[in-house]
Parts: C-alpha cells; sequence; structure tokens
C-alpha cells in the first residue's frame, strides 16, 4: 500500500481558496497534489499529463461537465479513486454518483481527519480488488454504463 507521499492527487475544485487551502492542507498530512483543476476538461487535461492515484473531485464545478460528469470522462480513460466532496446532498444526485463507484462521499464541510479515512481506504482498496473501469465516456448513458473488469 501506498504511504502518503506516495500517492498523487489530483483535486478538482472551482472555488480557488477552498482548492489552495485543501491542497495546502493535503501536502501537510504528506498527499502530492499534481494539479488543481476548476472544470471538467482542465481535470482531464491534467489527468492525462500526470500520474494520478486518486481523484478528490466536487461535483458542482464551473463548465459543461459537472464533477460525475467529469469521473466519467476520467474512469473512461483508466480507472482510478474517485472521492467527492460535495455540498450536494440531495438523493437524485447521489445516485448519479454511485454509477461512478467512488470510493466515498464526503459532505461539505468535513473534518480532514475523515477526508484522511476515506483517502486511506480508497488507495487501500484500489490496490487490493480488480479494477472496474467505465468503457468510454461516449458510451455511458446513466444505468447503461458498461464495466469492464481487468484481471
Amino acid at each position: 500500500m501506498k504511504v502518503p507521499g506516495e500517492v498523487n492527487i489530483l483535486l478538482v475544485e472551482d472555488e480557488p481558496i477552498l482548492a489552495m487551502d485543501l491542497a495546502d492542507r493535503l501536502e501537510e498530512e504528506g498527499y502530492r497534489v499534481v494539479g488543481i483543476a476548476s472544470n471538467g476538461r482542465k481535470a482531464l487535461e491534467l489527468y492525462q499529463t500526470n500520474t494520478v492515484d486518486l481523484v478528490l473531485c466536487d461535483i458542482v464545478v464551473k463548465g459543461d461537465w459537472d464533477g460525475i460528469e467529469t469521473a466519467r470522462h476520467l474512469l473512461a480513460k483508466r480507472p482510478v479513486p474517485i472521492i467527492y466532496l460535495t455540498a450536494t446532498t440531495d438523493r437524485e444526485t447521489l445516485e448519479r454518483a454511485k454509477h461512478t463507484y467512488p470510493a466515498a462521499y464526503l459532505n461539505k464541510p468535513f473534518h480532514l481527519s475523515s477526508l484522511r479515512n476515506a483517502i486511506e481506504l480508497a488507495v487501500h482498496n484500489a490496490a487490493e480488488r480488480p479494477v472496474v473501469a467505465l468503457a468510454s465516456a461516449s458510451e455511458i448513458t446513466g444505468r447503461d454504463a458498461l464495466l469492464q473488469i481487468n484481471k
């Protein structure tokens, strides 16, 4: 299992102050923040040009993709644990998020200890379980999302 200094995190958060504060806290905990994206397309660009072990993703972000759609696009490229960090608490959003098989769904505000535990579990589970990847962003349509299990 990777220790904090070996975990590369992509942060998707459109509020600059929140993003910088969270990045600072993560780095204080020993994690590496490899990029901060304020929208889905920037997240995809950073994801394709960096080694990313985990994505922390707000659901309400700027641009034409929300955080869930962003996660779908990232997962279509390669599997990665996703932890949603969001103020969105409605049932419909949670149901949509479930289709991306997130490692966790944390409501804002959250305690750093809760996030640290979620990160540790996500990284551990990703290393120990078979990889579940979404087929491709263009083929994903809600409940009909295709899964590919790599062994």
